[in-house]
């Protein structure tokens, strides 16, 4: 009996496919959000009642390339206090994952604050990466695990365990960095 139920919650992982952006890509100052297939299923995260200090004041601009994923990306942006929309990093989207800084990614900031991009239509909670990307105007990656609004440290994590799945043929098997 016991080897029943563990192939059936083993059967249950594989027909979820799960997946996970991982990495700690950091190469000239581009920090990269990536993507890998886990066997388990992502945690709820829940969203801080206040918005993090920023070290110091930035601003954002979002392009048309994000069109419908704005209040999304306000909503990120709103993690931090001290970053306020007009001029200043321009923030594009396109669908799917994307090359960045020899990654496949999800997310990017160049060069601390120089230009974001976002993929759409991948990760579940966009405001979430939207928050992280930000964060990367200030900080680098703080560690391994899945990234929460918790604390700065959390949020910076390496790892966004809320995915809607596909986008750009995002498979484990394609080359996908796992670190």
């Amino acid at each position: 009996m016991k080897k029943l139920l563990i192939l059936a919650a083993a059967a249950a992982v594989v027909v979820s496919g799960v997946f996970v952006a991982v990495g700690t890509a950091s190469h000239d100052d581009i920090d990269a959000t990536t993507v890998a297939q886990l066997n388990q299923p992502a945690p709820k995260i829940q969203k801080a009642a206040f918005a993090f200090p920023a070290p110091t004041p930035r601003t954002y601009t979002i392009d048309a390339s994000c069109s419908g994923y704005e209040g999304q990306i306000r909503q990120g942006a709103a993690a931090w206090n001290g970053l306020t929309e007009g001029g200043g990093t321009p923030v594009s989207c396109q669908p799917g994952q994307f090359d960045c800084g020899g990654v496949q990614a999800v997310g990017c900031n160049y060069n601390r604050g120089q230009q974001i991009i976002l993929a759409t239509g991948v990760v579940g909670d966009f405001a979430l990466l939207a928050a992280h990307e930000f964060g990367h105007d200030w900080y680098d990656h703080t560690g391994e695990g899945c990234m929460s609004l918790a604390s700065v440290q959390e949020l910076m994590r390496t790892t966004i365990c809320s995915f809607t799945g596909g986008g750009n043929g995002v498979t484990a098997d394609k080359g996908i960095r796992v670190d």
